[in-house]
């Protein structure tokens, strides 16, 4: 059973190949065949739409082949599928994000913040700190999340 937690992950097995978990808003139930290998990272609230080039509003509740969302970066998945050990394809997924990491913008600080703080922090308070309104920064949330603040 996995809890909603605002993150969202990038998972690989060569029975499935390359799916993005979007953030969820309820729990979910995933059944894996016995036996079944995976490989995969999660992104925090706020963290997968600049290093995995998404938006993640379009993909909460929802699990999708990552060739569909990706598209051209078909050779990504090819990739994966010529390896055999988890250790090498997880050298896969750090080139990945090391290629498109950037330093967090105020708005994903706010939203670490938030996350950090388990939702106990004042959002007008929060959305001042990086230069927003209380209603821009719920629209900021829910547009780099795939969640607003309060959920």
């Amino acid at each position: 059973m996995a809890p909603p937690d605002g993150c969202l992950d990038l998972i690989y097995s060569q029975s499935f190949g390359l799916t993005i978990i979007g953030a969820m808003t309820r729990a979910q139930r995933f059944t894996l065949a016995p036996g079944t290998i995976t490989t995969g990272m999660r992104f925090r609230p706020g963290r997968a739409a600049r290093i995995l080039g998404i938006r993640p509003a379009d993909l909460t509740d929802r699990n999708v082949c990552a060739v569909e969302v990706w598209g051209k970066r078909r050779e990504l998945q090819s990739r994966l599928a010529e390896i055999s050990g988890s250790e090498d394809r997880w050298i896969v997924f750090d080139e990945l994000v090391r290629e498109r990491l950037q330093p967090p913008t105020p708005v994903q600080q706010a939203i670490r913040a938030l996350t950090l703080s388990r939702g106990q922090m004042d959002l007008t308070a929060l959305a001042v700190s990086a230069g927003l309104s209380a209603r821009h920064f719920r629209r900021c949330c829910l547009e780099e999340t795939g969640l607003s603040p309060k959920q």
